[in-house]
C-alpha cells in the first residue's frame, strides 16, 4: 500500500459503458482530495469501453484499468484480488458506473475513515424528469445496521467506504452473492456483521445517482428499456458533469436538496399528526359512547347499501 495514497476508487463495470464511464471517472478526478487512483475493473468490458478508458489513462496516471473476461455473476472474485493485490490507498472508496460523485466525497468520507472502519454519506437521486430526491440511510444505527444484515440493506454501493486495513481482515470479502442478494448488500453485510466494525455517518449528499427505478406520485415507475436508460444516462452525466465545473454548483445545489427535503419531511409530519389526532379523536367517542358509535357505523354502512340498490343500472 502506497502511504501517499488517501484512496483508492473502485469503478466495476460491464459491457458497453463507454460513453457514461467518460464522466463517471472525470467526476473521480475532480475530487478536492487528488491523493487518489482510479480503479476500472472490466467484468467483459467492451472495445468502446476500453477503449474510453485508455484514452483517459493516458492523460491521467491516477487510473488504472483491470480488463477481466465476463463473469458468471458481476465479476465479484475480481474485486476481491484487486482489493488484495493492486489496491494502493489508504480508503476504498466505490462508484457505479452510470453515477456522479460531487467534488469532496472522498474527502468527507476520509475524514470520518480515521476513527472508523466503514463510512457512508446521503445519496442525491436524480430521477429522469430531473428532480433531486435525497434517500437517507444511517447505518450508525442499530435498527438500519440490523437490516441489511438481514438481507433489507438500501445504502447504495456509491455512497460507502472503508479502510483496505479493515476489509483485509474480512473471512471472505467480495464474492458472488447468495440467491436473492445484491452484490453490494452481501458485501455490505459482511462488513457489518463483525463485531468489531466501527460505522461512522454523514447526513449530507455526496453522491449524485441517476435512477431507473423511482417512486412518484403513482408508485414505482420504471425506464422500460435499457437503450433508453443509457441514452438518458449518458446525455445526464454530461450535463450534470458541465454543472459541477462551476466551483459553487454543488454545495447551492446540495443545500437547496437538503432544505427541500426537510420541508417535506416537516409536511409529512404534520399530515402523520394530524392523522393520529383524527384517529384519538375517534377513539376517545367510542369509549365515552360505544353504542353511538357502533349505531353510526352501521347506519353509515346501511345507507351505502341503500344507495348502491337505488342507483340506476345500465
Amino acid at each position: 500500500m502506497n502511504p501517499e495514497l488517501e484512496a483508492s476508487v473502485l469503478i466495476p463495470t460491464t459491457g458497453d459503458r463507454g460513453d457514461l464511464l467518460r464522466y463517471s471517472v472525470a467526476s473521480v478526478l475532480r475530487q478536492t482530495e487528488n491523493r487518489l487512483e482510479v480503479l476500472v475493473v472490466g467484468d467483459g468490458m467492451s472495445s468502446n469501453s476500453r477503449g474510453a478508458m485508455q484514452e483517459m489513462a493516458r492523460l491521467d496516471h491516477r487510473i488504472r484499468i483491470f480488463d477481466f473476461p465476463k463473469h458468471e455473476n458481476r465479476g465479484e472474485p475480481n474485486r476481491h484480488h484487486i482489493l488484495l493485490h493492486e489496491a494502493r490507498g489508504r480508503n476504498i472508496f466505490y462508484l457505479c458506473d452510470r453515477n456522479l460523485l460531487l467534488p469532496d466525497h472522498v474527502q468527507r468520507l476520509a475524514q470520518l475513515l480515521k476513527k472508523a472502519d466503514l463510512a457512508h454519506g446521503l445519496i442525491l437521486g436524480i430521477r429522469p424528469d430531473g428532480q433531486a430526491v435525497i434517500e437517507v440511510g444511517d447505518l450508525a444505527r442499530a435498527s438500519h445496521r440490523s437490516l441489511t444484515v438481514k438481507g433489507f440493506g438500501f445504502v447504495p454501493l456509491s455512497t460507502w467506504g472503508h479502510t483496505l486495513n479493515f476489509y483485509r481482515k474480512l473471512p471472505q470479502g467480495w464474492e458472488a452473492p447468495p440467491a436473492g442478494w445484491a452484490s453490494d448488500q452481501y458485501m455490505l453485510a459482511q462488513f457489518l456483521a463483525h463485531p468489531t466494525c466501527k460505522v461512522a455517518t454523514t447526513m449530507v449528499p455526496t453522491v449524485l445517482q441517476f435512477q431507473r427505478v423511482w417512486h412518484g406520485k403513482t408508485g414505482w415507475m420504471l425506464l422500460r428499456e435499457a437503450q433508453d436508460a443509457m441514452q438518458l444516462w449518458q446525455r445526464e452525466l454530461r450535463v450534470w458533469l458541465e454543472k459541477l465545473n462551476d466551483p459553487h454548483f454543488a454545495e447551492q445545489f446540495r443545500e437547496d436538496a437538503m432544505e427541500k427535503a426537510i420541508v417535506e419531511q416537516q409536511t409529512q409530519i404534520v399530515e402523520q399528526q394530524t392523522q393520529i389526532d383524527e384517529l384519538a379523536s375517534i377513539i376517545r367517542f367510542f369509549h365515552r359512547h360505544p353504542l353511538r358509535y357502533v349505531s353510526g357505523k352501521l347506519k353509515a354502512k346501511l345507507k351505502s347499501r341503500i344507495k348502491a340498490r337505488l342507483k340506476p343500472r345500465n
